[in-house]
C-alpha cells in the first residue's frame, strides 16, 4: 500500500505541476507526508476533473486501510475516472 502512497503523490505532482508537501528538512518534509492529508489537486488546477482528483485521495490517505488494496485497485479506479468527459478548456488555454 504504500507503493499506492507513492503513485497517488506521483500523479498529484504531474498533474498539479508541483509536490504536495515542501520543506527543507527532509524530517519535517516525511512528517507532513505522515501527518497530513495531501491537499487536493484541484487546488492546484481546476482543469484536473473530480473523478481523478478523487483517485488521488483514495491512493494517498494516511490510514493505508482506507487506500486502494493494491495498484490494481487504483488502476481500475483510473480507467473508471478517465473515460469521464473531460473539462471544455478556457479561452486562454485553448489558444495556447
Amino acid at each position: 500500500r504504500s507503493d499506492v502512497y507513492s503513485l497517488g503523490v506521483m500523479l498529484y505532482s504531474c498533474l498539479a505541476g508541483r509536490i504536495p508537501f515542501e520543506h527543507d528538512d527532509t524530517g519535517e518534509l516525511c512528517e507532513r507526508h505522515v501527518s497530513q492529508d495531501v491537499p487536493n489537486v484541484r487546488n492546484q488546477s481546476s482543469l484536473v476533473p473530480v473523478e481523478l482528483a478523487d483517485v488521488i485521495k483514495v491512493a494517498t490517505k494516511r490510514d493505508p486501510a482506507q487506500r486502494y488494496q493494491c495498484v490494481q485497485d487504483m488502476r481500475n479506479a483510473l480507467g473508471h475516472s478517465i473515460k469521464s468527459p473531460a473539462p471544455p478548456l478556457s479561452g486562454e488555454i485553448a489558444h495556447k
